[in-house]
């Protein structure tokens, strides 16, 4: 094998590596387009720099081509060029040279059967490609952008008149999907200490499962939620924004009505998860 061509296997591995190494990492966005297209292209680049220095090029120009020796005169014994049929010094006649003919087909190296160089290159990026969009598939970059995050928050209940009743800690899980500039997901909240901020009597908290559907992108989620009151009150409505910063993640809630009765209302930055 060629420098030349350890020298770009050599490339290819490292463009790989890097590739993978910023999805470990989380250097590279893998929620993004932006991202996936970035770690595949790299992947797909290193296959191609180490395909391509497998196959060996071929020298280009001519063949080679051997000129044919003077002849002797057979009768005088001087050099004489073997296009002349008579000696220039004895006048004797030249023998012609001899054609020389291929060896018989039995007599010929039989053909070697299997796969060629380039072929057998071609069979290896195949499997390399397979194997890497299995792979990319299996861990959720492409294929797939689901996401889990957990972590803690601190939120408030409201009274009827809007006002913060009960003050309330507890953890949060959010898994969702993205789809383009669609989210949809669940939030779970579990309630793990409840302090009266208001006038007593307020009620106990509650775990809550709330299940969305909104928009966002890489760095902002917001979805709204339209929680019934019962009773023929009607409902209220929260906002819900979380922002994403690598692998963590902030978020708060406001309520939007005034008669909000267990509405839930926060301080910005009031939700902290990671992945």
């Amino acid at each position: 094998m060629k420098s030349k061509q350890v020298v770009g296997i050599v490339l290819g591995i490292i463009l790989i590596s890097l590739a993978i190494a910023g999805y470990l990492m989380g250097s590279i966005d893998v929620t993004t387009s932006n991202g996936q297209i970035s770690i595949i292209a790299a992947i797909l680049l290193g296959i191609i720099v180490i395909a391509n220095s497998l196959v060996s090029n071929k020298a280009n120009g001519t063949p080679e081509t051997t000129s044919m020796s003077e002849m002797i005169c057979p009768s005088c014994g001087i050099p004489v060029s073997p296009d002349l049929d008579l000696c220039p010094g004895c006048e004797t006649a030249l023998p012609r040279p001899q054609k020389t003919s291929s060896p018989p087909l039995d007599e010929q190296p039989a053909r070697r059967h299997g796969l060629t160089q380039k072929q057998s290159a071609i069979v290896v990026v195949a499997v390399v490609v397979v194997v890497m969009l299995a792979v990319l598939s299996y861990e959720g970059i492409i294929f797939n952008q689901n996401e889990e995050w957990d972590g803690t928050c601190t939120y408030y209940y409201l009274d009827l008149y809007g006002e913060r009743d009960s003050r309330i800690t507890g953890t949060c899980e959010l898994s969702f999907t993205r789809d383009g500039d669609s989210v949809s997901g669940i939030l779970d909240i579990y309630p793990t200490h409840q302090q009266d901020v208001g006038p007593p009597g307020y009620l106990p908290a509650v775990e809550e499962h709330i299940q969305f559907n909104g928009v966002g992108n890489s760095t902002v989620i917001q979805f709204y939620i339209d929680i019934p009151m019962g009773l023929g009150v009607g409902s209220h409505r929260e906002l819900w924004e979380f922002t994403i910063s690598g692998d963590s993640m902030s978020g708060k809630v406001t309520n939007l009505d005034t008669y909000t009765y267990l509405g839930l209302d926060s301080d910005p930055g009031a939700f902290v998860l990671s992945k």
